[in-house]
């Protein structure tokens, strides 16, 4: 006779009073309901299962991801140093827990934070491995819009004083290595406050913007230029030659000139022109340490600046001993 509180599912349960096995069927709808992608694979990595979530995420069907290897959503950007760890995790049979980017039916990235679980029989041997799939890519996107912003300034997307510095740390390494010299230059747009105060900060902010884009074009691969603050910019050039770096210097610069000599038209008529001043320091001649080789330049720059009424050139290289 039934306890008064017995209920349908004291009717499921086995004699042990334990509750009965779910169907195979019911599984397969209880992970077909759930929000996070999902797949089974047997032994050999070959899906056997695929669930609705993880088929609305990579844009396969279940049909055409049975029996493929889960190593159809990699592709180019997919780091291998991860897909190593997977691997080696297959062979240990361990709990994989990692993000990685992988691929969509259609060719795009997203961002996919996977876990992938080992499933043993009693005498202990992986039979199948299950995953589960969340796709992050918003998460990843937000993450890189705040390390962009950490990094870079707002008005002319230039690396700030932040990324300089780590930069320069790094350029002053391989120029130690290599044997060449570092260039540190300190630019400052001569009398751009009188752009502000006449025509505005929007065009003012539109000058720095189209300024920090010539002057990008015209350096080369792995020379960095900064915004530090106002008008004041930062370049660093690697690779130039110890023995004679002014020449290295008045090629770049004679690019440099091309670049800012044509006046910026804003429109409405409103049209100016930039000009510069620049001071220039070198490792290892002005010092190996980043603070050492921005206050040299720094002092050329003052010194151009303050000639800029009677000088031969817009830049200077600081002094160098003997």
């Amino acid at each position: 006779m039934m306890n008064a509180h017995s209920t349908d599912a004291d009717d499921q349960s086995g004699a042990s009073g334990r509750p009965s096995p779910l169907p195979d069927k019911l599984l397969a709808l209880a992970l077909d309901v759930v929000s996070e992608g999902s797949l089974i694979t047997d032994a050999q990595q070959r899906i056997i299962y695929a669930n609705n979530a993880i088929t609305a995420i990579t844009g396969y069907s279940a049909a055409e991801m049975l029996g493929r290897s889960c190593a159809l959503l990699q592709g180019a950007g997919s780091d291998q140093a991860t897909i190593q760890r997977m691997r080696d995790s297959f062979t240990s049979g361990e709990t994989f827990r990692g993000d990685i980017l992988n691929y969509r039916k259609d060719g795009t990235p997203f961002w996919n934070a996977l876990t992938i679980t080992p499933l043993r029989d009693a005498a202990g041997t992986t039979t199948h491995f299950v995953s589960v799939q969340r796709d992050i890519s918003p998460l990843i996107e937000l993450q890189d819009r705040l390390r962009h912003q950490a990094t870079h300034d707002p008005v002319t997307e230039l690396p700030n004083r932040n990324a300089l510095h780590e930069h320069l740390v790094a350029a002053l390494a391989r120029g130690s290595r290599a044997g060449t010299s570092v260039a540190v230059g300190a630019i400052d747009l001569d009398d751009f406050k009188s752009v502000n105060d006449t025509h505005g900060h929007p065009v003012g902010d539109a000058v720095l913007h189209e300024f920090a884009r010539r002057v990008s074009g015209c350096i080369r691969d792995g020379d960095m230029l900064a915004r530090v603050g106002g008008d004041e910019f930062i370049v660093v050039l690697e690779g130039i030659s110890s023995s004679h770096p002014s020449d290295d210097l008045r090629a770049i610069m004679k690019r440099v000139d091309a670049a800012i000599s044509a006046p910026v038209d804003m429109g409405d008529g409103v049209v100016v022109r930039n000009a510069l001043s620049m001071g220039i320091a070198l490792s290892p001649g002005h010092g190996t340490r980043p603070a050492d080789l921005l206050r040299v330049a720094d002092e050329t720059l003052y010194g151009v600046k303050a000639r800029k009424g009677d000088r031969s050139q817009w830049w200077e290289l600081a002094a160098l001993d003997g």
